[in-house]
């Protein structure tokens, strides 16, 4: 299992979304304080 951290307000689920792409996500969670947005993603690579 690996993680990645995305945080940011600009393009937040496109970035997501292109990160995710052929990865099998376990998990995703993400915080919201009204300055940023970050999001915590456990996945596996596709083999």
């Amino acid at each position: 299992m690996k993680v990645k951290i995305i945080g940011g307000l600009d393009a937040f689920e496109d970035r997501i979304n292109d990160f995710i792409k052929n990865k099998k996500v376990i998990d995703i969670k993400y915080q919201d304080n009204s300055e940023v947005i970050s999001a915590l993603i456990m996945y596996e690579e596709d083999k």
